[in-house]
């Protein structure tokens, strides 16, 4: 979340603008969704929110790599 936009670097906020834009457009699998944002125009804020991830990638390579360690070749 950018808290306090005005303090921040202008370029800054139109890239977090951007990003958010082009996130709340994907559809995919790999991509976890956006289920709700604010782009500054409220008082809220400019932030978005994200389902909780149930691992990290670095998890997910981990169990990964374990997994094809045990598998007979």
């Amino acid at each position: 979340m950018l808290r306090n936009v005005a303090n921040i670097d202008a370029e800054a906020v139109v890239r977090f603008k951007r990003e958010l834009r082009i996130l709340t457009e994907l559809s995919d699998l790999n991509v976890i969704p956006i289920l709700a944002h604010g782009d500054g125009t409220e008082e809220d804020g400019i932030w978005y929110a994200m389902p909780l991830a149930k691992a990290s990638l670095l998890d997910v390579a981990k169990e990964f790599k374990a997994t094809c360690r045990r598998s007979p070749t």
